[in-house]
Order: C-alpha cells, then sequence, then structure tokens
C-alpha cells in the first residue's frame, strides 16, 4: 500500500488531555505505518503479513496553553501512567483545500522534556497512536 504523510501548518492544530484543550502546535506530521508480522511455513519459506496500522505524530512548536493541564500531565508522569492525549488538526489536501484530522487516545512516544511542560515554553514531541480507523486510513491514501 502506498501510503504518503500528511502535513499541516496553521495555528489551529491543538492537543487535549481528559478531554480539554492544554497546547497549540503549529506544525505536524502524520506518518501511517504498516504493522505486519512473520510467518515461517515449514517448506515454502518465510512470509510477512499484515496486522494492522499505527499512526506517529510529530508535532513542532507545541505551546502550553493551560498549566493545569501540563502539571496534570507530569503527575500522571510521576505517578508511572502514561497519559492520554488527542489531537487535531488541519492539513491542505492536493486540491487546496483543507480537511480535519483527529486522533484519540494518542500516547508519548520518544523523549519527553519535563522541564519543558510550562505555560508558554515551545517544546517539539511525538505521539503514537496505536488504534487506527478506517476513515483515517483513507485520509492518509487519499490525501497523503
Amino acid at each position: 500500500m502506498n501510503i504518503k504523510r500528511l502535513r499541516g501548518k496553521d495555528g489551529e492544530l491543538i492537543l487535549t488531555h481528559k478531554g480539554l484543550v492544554f497546547a497549540t502546535a503549529e506544525r505536524f506530521t502524520a506518518e501511517l505505518i504498516e504493522q505486519t508480522k512473520m510467518i515461517q511455513t515449514a517448506r515454502l519459506g518465510t512470509y510477512s503479513i499484515g496486522t494492522g496500522y499505527r499512526a506517529v505524530l510529530r508535532l513542532n512548536d507545541v505551546t502550553i496553553t493551560d498549566q493545569e493541564y501540563g502539571n496534570s500531565i507530569l503527575n500522571d508522569l510521576g505517578r508511572g501512567l502514561m497519559p492520554e492525549l488527542g489531537f487535531q488538526g488541519k492539513f491542505r489536501r492536493i486540491d487546496g483545500l483543507t480537511e480535519r484530522i483527529v486522533f484519540r487516545n494518542c500516547v508519548l512516544a520518544g523523549e519527553l522534556d519535563y522541564t519543558g511542560l510550562l505555560k508558554g515554553f515551545v517544546w517539539d514531541m511525538e505521539l503514537a497512536i496505536n488504534s487506527v480507523t478506517d476513515e483515517q486510513i483513507s485520509l492518509f491514501q487519499t490525501h497523503g
């Protein structure tokens, strides 16, 4: 499957925690990754079969707009709980129009600078989405 990346940059990208907006982002890149599993047969060899999809979001210039929710995320991390975040953003289609994409139940991936969770502080982050809907997959196929 030929799946491309979605990109957005318009200042209308938001992050939510527990249903409330706590941060904005200036740019994002979303990439859909096909997950596979290797199967070995007795005589015929090894095959790779698709088991689903995973999306990775890379957000640039993320700014905390609500300090209370920034602190809530830090508290969850301090207790060993991975906070579930939501992301909503617009991306420009090939025909020049914009379309909104929404990801729910995102988890932090990669490194997070704990000192950066301050209101007004700008940092970059990466999120992973392990459950991707058919509608989201079609956005990557059609507009990526």
